[in-house]
């Protein structure tokens, strides 16, 4: 009998263009519906798909949410973890609430990528292009769905 081997996956969880503002704040009971709808899209990537790599583009929103998921279940699963932002000061206008999130979450992070130093037009396409050329899977959506998207190879 042959033993399956899986080799590890990675998935990049990219942000659409959704006002995730719109949520009253974290108290929102629709918020709690779809951060456990993304909760249970990333294990499904683990245990189903063999994901062991998560990027993410750390912005507001879907990207800030999955990675704080990501990032209590890394001892769990092994996880590894990058944050991918497309410059320097991405979080430097932010909400103060959104800093401790976002540093918080940078603190634990296994790498980290900056695509560009300045903030400059294109600077977001570029950190995608750099989570999509670098991942099996994606991990996207809106506020009423979370997917999981194949990469074409």
């Amino acid at each position: 009998m042959k033993k399956i081997i899986k080799i590890p996956q990675t998935c990049c969880i990219i942000n659409p263009a959704v006002n995730w503002n719109s949520f009253k704040n974290e108290k929102d009971l629709d918020f709690w519906c779809l951060r456990a709808d993304i909760r249970k899209n990333i294990i499904t990537l683990i245990e189903e798909y063999s994901v062991k790599y998560f990027m993410s583009g750390m912005s507001r929103g879907l990207e800030l949410v999955a990675a704080e998921i990501i990032i209590s279940l890394k001892k769990k699963y092994s996880l590894t973890f990058e944050g991918v932002f497309p410059y320097e000061d991405q979080a430097a206008h932010w909400p103060a609430k959104y800093h401790e999130k976002y540093y918080n979450i940078m603190a634990k992070n296994d790498k980290e990528t900056m695509t560009r130093i300045h903030y400059e037009q294109g600077c977001y396409r570029v950190r995608n292009d750099y989570m999509m050329n670098n991942a099996n899977y994606m991990l996207t959506g809106n506020k009423k769905d979370i997917i999981i998207k194949r990469k074409n190879c």
